[in-house]
């Protein structure tokens, strides 16, 4: 099933920059919404969308080049990039409500907007999210860069044997190292990240989950077993039982992309969540 592409503009500053957002055909209306991490651009969305079926729209990634290397301008401008995809959605296709689906990076400016636009969302699921283990990774810029560095060298060995049974993980490294190309230099890029791993989601997603609970609706994470980069033990940990939240873990799970077989298990869970009333 091939998946229909839609276009908008989100508007940053004097800047405007152009996004995509990928639905299959099959069903009018959707009901979900996916919002890719950082580096999720190019032919990415369009695999995810076309692996997630009908009745879902993938948003391209977070464009974090267009954006200067500074805390309150890397928090605005991913906030402010989410609620633009998100109206366009709702617009496009003329739908009051939608469940959410977001992952990795793009977890707590999803969380922000699921504050302030929560009469029109649905379901919430986050899908191995960024923000909820930031003191795991140090107490300092500095510490924090490094133990990120390391978990991606971690989750770099188990790449090179999934390339064997899925060519697509070849196609998402290509597409994300030219993503990293368009920054201006390794030196934002590397800040840009930094000030990702540096925001605590957690305050932000309990409030999020209260306002579901009242309105009988659901937050839910979504954690892979294998995840080398954000390990569940560590994000179940911080979470410390809140009630609100609903946490799954998926067996066998890495932290690989929604768009390649190996993400396919933690996708389909994750579509499952937003539609399904899990206990």
């Amino acid at each position: 099933m091939k998946p229909h592409r839609h276009t908008a503009t989100f508007t940053y500053g004097a800047q405007k920059i152009p996004f995509h957002f990928w639905m299959c055909e099959g069903r009018s209306k959707p009901d979900c919404v996916i919002f890719l991490g950082a580096g999720q651009v190019g032919v990415i969305p369009r695999w995810v969308a076309k692996a997630a079926g009908p009745g879902v729209v993938v948003i391209d990634g977070l464009p974090h080049w267009a954006v200067a290397p500074d805390v309150d301008a890397v928090t605005a401008f991913s906030t402010g990039y989410i609620a633009a995809a998100f109206a366009a959605v709702r617009k496009t296709f003329a739908v009051e409500t939608l469940h959410v689906i977001a992952e990795s990076q793009a977890v707590p400016a999803s969380i922000i907007v699921a504050r302030t636009a929560s009469e029109h969302i649905a379901n919430v699921v986050l899908v191995r999210p960024l923000g909820f283990s930031v003191q795991a990774f140090g107490t300092s810029e500095a510490m924090r860069l490094r133990a990120f560095r390391r978990r991606i060298l971690r989750t770099m060995v188990q790449l090179p044997q999934s390339f064997l049974h899925d060519r697509r993980n070849l196609g998402v490294l290509a597409t994300m190292v030219r993503a990293m190309l368009r920054e201006p230099n390794m030196q934002a890029l590397t800040k840009k990240y930094g000030i990702g791993i540096s925001y605590d989601a957690l305050e932000d997603c309990k409030a999020v989950a209260r306002l579901q609970a009242q309105k009988r609706r659901q937050c839910t994470i979504l954690l892979g077993a294998k995840d080398k980069m954000f390990p569940p033990e560590e994000v179940m940990r911080t979470l410390k039982g809140d009630d609100a939240i609903t946490v799954h873990v998926v067996p066998r799970t890495t932290h690989a992309s929604l768009a390649v077989r190996g993400g396919a298990a933690i996708l389909r869970a994750a579509i499952y969540a937003a539609r399904t009333k899990l206990s």
